[in-house]
């Protein structure tokens, strides 16, 4: 990550941040799977994770459209 921050164009996004509270990562939320396994979200993980990544998205778009042409 630190590699990424420092070549300035790049948006970090922590999955984490939605996933966790102060002391815990969840799998499960409101009942339903966050995770098909180790390595991949559901589409309920996704939901979860969804406003940070537009967030993201709409902030690169915005860095992008202002960039003299």
């Amino acid at each position: 990550m630190a590699a990424a921050q420092r070549a300035g164009n790049v948006i970090i996004i922590d999955p984490f941040r939605s996933m966790c509270d102060a002391n815990t990562c969840s799998i499960v939320k409101n009942g339903r799977s966050l995770f098909r396994d180790t390595d991949h979200l559901t589409m309920d993980g996704v939901q979860t994770i969804a406003p940070d990544l537009s967030a993201a998205v709409a902030s690169a778009y915005q860095s992008i459209a202002q960039e003299p042409r």
